[in-house]
């Protein structure tokens, strides 16, 4: 992991931020992105928020932040037209940059869903779907056997070599390499211009995720001491296995529905919940924060117990009673509001100069509770 004692730019957070949760790992109609780019030189001052609000841009100006980190895209969708009010305006005009990680970073490893299901406590945890778009290359280049160990780990730091839970995977093999030096050429081995030269080499293979595939064959070029580097990118049909939509994962021990109910609530400190389903014991449960009712199907398909998000309609709460897998809801913002403390901790461990403040919104529903007549 790299990491900086002078305070960042701002596009060094927003390159960051991007090679944590890629714009690529996003819904087909989601819209994240740097999507006010104005100040990308100056040092940062960030602030993380779920949500931006009519008067944010003038909150943030006084605080001193050039860059807004948001969870909700603004705008949502793509504008068909702008005027001086529109956010986006506002926030250029003013000097302040917004970068929006969304359903990508819902995604990510360590996102949304994993600061959920790590706030619940649970373990053996994993993606509850996979991410389509999250896929891996193998990255292979030859080398000579005493240069293989430098070139291995220039390739694991740059972010090759991951395969679940294990780092610097690789594998090697010994092969022969054939070239013949071309005029102006200065080949390692000093072969003379117009010889074919054999060379015994070092065949290195390491799995790379495909956004950081670029990252990679440039930390390997700096310490290759060949002055023509040979390798290869193959896309593979494999997916990572750490990036998904949802997590699963098992309570520590099994519990009633209710204490489950009364666990959210503690750890989630959120003001309603509201459960469908039987009162059932539970112990494995999938997760997916904000708006994301439509995934109760695969929760029960992936065998949870119950379903935890922040909203859902009455007719999933329906097919869930009909299924015997509980439904519970916690709110949109409860569900999400814990990755900000997670954007926080992975700029701050980057760049530690730099200043980060979580902003925390209010809900915007408010309960009414009636006596009977």
């Amino acid at each position: 992991m790299n990491m900086s004692h002078t305070p960042a730019r701002v596009r060094d957070v927003v390159s960051a931020l991007r090679r944590w949760a890629p714009e690529r790992w996003a819904e087909e109609w989601d819209n994240p992105g740097w999507l006010v780019q104005r100040e990308e030189n100056a040092d940062a001052d960030a602030r993380v928020i779920l949500s931006l609000d009519p008067v944010h841009p003038e909150t943030a100006r006084s605080a001193g932040c050039n860059l807004n980190v948001c969870h909700h895209p603004t705008p949502f969708r793509s504008l068909s037209r702008i005027d001086s009010d529109t956010l986006s305006v506002r926030l250029w005009g003013m000097g302040i940059d917004l970068y929006a990680a969304h359903t990508n970073l819902d995604a990510a490893p360590g996102g949304v869903n994993d600061a959920l299901a790590a706030l619940l406590g649970l373990d053996n945890v994993r993606p509850l779907l996979p991410c389509t778009s999250a896929r891996l290359v193998k990255f292979v280049t030859f080398v000579p056997a005493n240069h293989l160990d430098t070139v291995r780990e220039a390739a694991a730091v740059a972010g090759a070599g991951h395969i679940g839970r294990y780092g610097d995977c690789s594998f090697s093999h010994p092969g022969t390499g054939t070239f013949r030096p071309g005029p102006a050429t200065n080949p390692f081995t000093g072969t003379p211009v117009g010889k074919l030269e054999k060379a015994a080499e070092q065949r290195l293979e390491m799995v790379v995720p495909a956004h950081l595939s670029d990252d990679v064959v440039a930390a390997v070029r700096e310490v290759h001491p060949y002055e023509e580097m040979a390798y290869d990118l193959v896309f593979l049909a494999n997916l990572d296995p750490t990036v998904g939509l949802g997590r699963i994962g098992n309570l520590p021990a099994p519990v009633t529905l209710s204490a489950f109910c009364e666990l959210v609530h503690q750890r989630l400190e959120c003001a309603r919940i509201s459960s469908a389903g039987p009162e059932r014991e539970v112990r494995t449960v999938a997760v997916v924060g904000g708006s994301a009712g439509e995934y109760h199907v695969a929760a029960r398909n992936a065998g949870a117990d119950v379903f935890l998000t922040g909203e859902a309609s009455h007719h999933h709460g329906l097919d869930a009673r009909d299924s015997g897998m509980a439904l519970v809801t916690a709110g949109h913002l409860a569900t999400e509001r814990p990755v900000l403390s997670a954007i926080k901790s992975f700029i701050e461990r980057r760049f530690p100069e730099t200043p980060v403040h979580i902003t925390y919104e209010t809900d915007p529903w408010r309960d009414y509770s009636f006596a009977p007549d």
